[in-house]
């Protein structure tokens, strides 16, 4: 399933770039740290918040705490995680602060991009 998916990413990632040059490629990841190269990657992002929040959040949504506690289990551990990123943002309060977060981002992003751009010319 991953070289399908690679595969196609990198197809839509080339046709990204012919459409714009400018052009920003999010890939959602979950277990990049798992099953990818995180240094394939100009910019990675670890949404980071504890085992125990994590395993609490999944048995919030369904999970049995077993279940949940398996499946953090089979995940990375955070050194490993947070040893990946460039960029971490903390995953221990409400969406919309991580909103906030992901958008001050964005912004960063833009501004650097915009900066290249002026470089260049």
């Amino acid at each position: 399933m991953h070289p399908e998916v690679r595969r196609l990413a990198a197809e839509r990632e080339a046709a990204a770039a012919a459409a714009d040059p400018r052009a920003v490629v999010v890939h959602d990841i979950p277990l990049l740290v798992e099953t990818g190269d995180p240094a394939r990657f100009h910019l990675v992002v670890v949404v980071h918040a504890p085992a125990e929040l994590r395993t609490r959040r999944l048995a919030e949504r369904g999970l049995t705490p077993d279940e949940a506690a398996a499946r953090v289990a089979a995940q990375a551990d955070d050194d490993a995680r947070l040893a990946a990123a460039d960029v971490t943002l903390d995953g221990t309060g409400s969406a919309d602060a991580l909103r906030d977060q992901v958008d001050a981002l964005w912004d960063k992003v833009c501004r650097e991009l915009d900066e290249e751009s002026e470089d260049e010319a």
